[in-house]
């Protein structure tokens, strides 16, 4: 009876699994059975500051420690024999006083190396006497005894990972000098190869006013090289203090200063984003509730923003800030999300937290950071919104309350925040944290949410391949349907799939259309992480990963592309069935699994389907009350011939969409779908 009613329930509600061995097989689709509309909001992208996804990543600055702080202890933490402290105070979900401690690098110079020619003489110190700006309080100190052209000193950064310039490529340099009167020589900016040999160069004259001056420059590489050192080199006697040391490539996404690094913004565009959210994840919440992402920090001059140490392991810049996140959105032409703190810090770490009476703090915040976004600019953040260039109001859709909070406090500082923000901006779209749902979970068949309102509940999956495969039906079986939609705002094959590979992404691939199937339910979907430096991995599995020169896209990715860019209007009702025309459940573990739609701007019918099996899979391919199809039709494969199979640096492309021609196509013919592939077939209608 049990076997039945699985089978009677998966038949009711479309895909069907269907063993690989079966020749016979069919997968129905019915033209006239309409089911759920796609939102245009399906999918979307979810940044956080992790693995170097930002700096050392998508953001183009190119030296590291470029204002002397990443030694700055953590907010909220105490330093003690080199290592920092968090507060001992309770957990706000257990009541658990955590009070983590990590080891800490105090060298105010890291990431930076001071060379004194064997004939000159100098010393250098990072102080605070005299700094460029409150912000960034320390700066690097050099005083010279003995130098010249042939005997100079030199202060050099190796970047992230290296210095990476390519042949008749341009690069801006910004710093700050503040020089003292007796220093009579110049300063010579500088790329070596790991080499030693000089491969940019431009030399600056000073000026000796003894206060902070700034210098812009720019200079042209004559070779290409992905290992280099950045160098600032003084050749006379005197005293120097510099700060802020800026270096990014001139050409960056839509030219913008300190932009973002054009190739991979480039393979953002072609995920077809229809938002994004900004800023995580954990740091919304920090290590500790001083540790938060702090957004009014993170915009104007980026000389003069704070940074923060994030919790997944080194200082944030604050360049990629709320400013630029809400520009990104415009430049894309995507709807933005932005997640606000509501008094919380990260569960996972050291959950601390405000007290009720300072609650109001973080509300007003949240209302600032709408009004920044798209209030008048005649309002206080509007106006300075417009200061900054401009004055019309950016694509912010949604507000996100906390971000994998959960318990009663948060459910009760929810109702504060919801009623606020939903009572001055009725047009945002206001988003609750579902559980963090982690591994095997499946809360969201009976949540239980003592909130006033929900309008989107984010819900978040981690777990290993054998999960995403065996819950691809989860959303089918919420009968009746929840009175919210779900977001699915973190989600990834992260356990048991290497780096990255085919047998995850497909498993993706099938959780991916349970989502599609049930998109009158769930009406947004977002991937995570997005990207690692993989010279800074702190996940396992990443949607992309790059270096300082090369991005590269995982099969994950790509599996996020096909989808985004056939995402059809409406799902059509669609059944896979064995020779015997039964309907075979998820249960027994085989790994097929398909599902048609229609394009109404395109005039097509696009079937979906993953084989997560070693055998080629030939079904029969039927097609009922439709309009004529057209003879020849196309089909997008992403295939492996291993299941383990990973994309790398050295192989980008291995595991690569490829489009063909298909022909014969009518209403009833079979077609082979190869072994460990997601396929896309499109089908013209006349």
């Amino acid at each position: 009876m049990k076997r039945i009613s699985l089978l009677v329930f998966f038949f009711l509600n479309s895909v069907i699994i269907v063993s690989a061995q079966n020749k016979s097989s069919k997968i129905e689709i019915d033209f006239q059975q309409k089911w759920a509309r796609v939102e245009p909001s399906m999918y979307g992208i979810f940044f956080e500051e992790i693995n170097n996804a930002g700096d050392g990543g998508l953001y183009s600055e190119m030296i590291r420690n470029r204002s002397f702080e990443d030694h700055v202890a953590p907010g909220g933490t105490v330093i003690r024999d080199k290592k920092y402290f968090c507060p001992a105070t309770p957990s706000y979900f257990s009541g658990e006083v955590k009070a983590q401690s990590a080891n800490w690098n105090t060298d105010s110079l890291q990431r930076w190396t001071f060379q004194v020619s064997p004939d000159a003489k100098a010393t250098i110190s990072v102080k605070t006497d005299a700094p460029l700006n409150s912000n960034s309080p320390h700066y690097a100190q050099i005083d010279i005894q003995q130098a010249s052209g042939k005997a100079a000193v030199s202060l050099v950064n190796s970047g992230y990972w290296g210095i990476s310039v390519v042949k008749g490529e341009n690069y801006n340099l910004r710093f700050f000098a503040n020089t003292s009167s007796d220093y009579k020589g110049t300063i010579t900016a500088l790329v070596r190869s790991e080499s030693g040999k000089v491969i940019a160069n431009k030399v600056i004259s000073l000026e000796n006013k003894s206060y902070w001056n700034e210098y812009k420059c720019r200079f042209t590489a004559t070779e290409t090289n992905h290992n280099g050192t950045f160098e600032l080199e003084l050749d006379a006697t005197g005293s120097m203090m510099l700060d802020f040391i800026s270096l990014s490539p001139a050409n960056t996404y839509k030219n913008r200063e300190i932009g973002f690094r054009a190739d991979v913004a480039q393979m953002l565009t072609e995920l077809k984003p229809a938002f994004f959210r900004w800023p995580g994840g954990c740091v919304v919440e920090g290590a500790t509730l001083k540790n938060r992402i702090k957004w009014k920090e993170t915009l104007g001059d980026p000389a003069q923003r704070k940074g923060e140490y994030m919790k997944w392991g080194y200082r944030n810049t604050y360049g990629f800030g709320y400013h630029e996140f809400l520009q990104y959105c415009e430049d894309m032409n995507m709807h933005g999300m932005f997640v606000a703190n509501v008094g919380l810090s990260c569960e996972f770490s050291n959950g601390d937290y405000c007290a009720e009476d300072s609650l109001e703090f973080f509300i007003r915040d949240a209302l600032d950071a709408i009004e920044y976004a798209i209030g008048d600019v005649n309002t206080t953040w509007g106006a300075k919104r417009a200061a900054a260039g401009h004055p019309k109001p950016f694509p912010l859709k949604y507000v996100q309350i906390g971000n994998e909070n959960h318990g009663p406090i948060y459910e009760k500082r929810y109702n504060k925040f919801y009623t606020r923000l939903k009572s001055a901006y009725p047009q945002i779209e206001m988003i609750l944290n579902g559980v963090a749902t982690g591994a095997g979970s499946v809360e969201v068949l009976n949540p239980k949410f003592n909130v006033d309102k929900i309008e989107i509940a984010d819900y978040h999956w981690y777990d290993g391949p054998d999960w995403f495969y065996d819950h691809a039906f989860l959303f089918d079986k919420i009968q009746p349907r929840h009175n919210f939609k779900i977001y699915v705002g973190e989600y990834a094959c992260h356990r048991k799939v290497g780096a990255g590979n085919m047998f995850g992404a497909l498993s993706e691939a099938a959780f991916m259309m349970g989502m599609e199937r049930n998109s009158d339910l769930v009406t947004m979907t977002s991937y995570a992480p997005l990207i690692e430096n993989s010279n800074g991995r702190k996940w396992p599995v990443n949607m992309m990963m790059l270096n300082n020169h090369q991005v590269v896209g995982r099969s994950s990715y790509y599996v996020q592309k096909m989808y985004a860019g056939n995402r059809p209007s409406f799902n059509l009702s669609t059944h896979l069935l064995n020779n015997q025309g039964m309907a075979v459940d998820t249960l027994n573990g085989m790994r097929q699994y398909a599902q048609a739609g229609y394009n109404e701007q395109t005039r097509e019918i696009i079937v979906k389907v993953v084989n997560a099996t070693s055998d080629v899979f030939s079904p029969q391919l039927s097609v009922q009350n439709s309009p004529r199809l057209k003879p020849v039709g196309e089909i997008i494969t992403l295939s492996a011939n291993n299941p383990t199979d990973e994309n790398s640096f050295e192989a980008p492309q291995k595991l690569f969409p490829k489009s063909v021609q298909i022909k014969n196509v009518s209403e009833l013919f079979q077609i082979n779908f190869a072994p460990w592939s997601f396929s896309i077939l499109k089908l013209k209608c006349k």
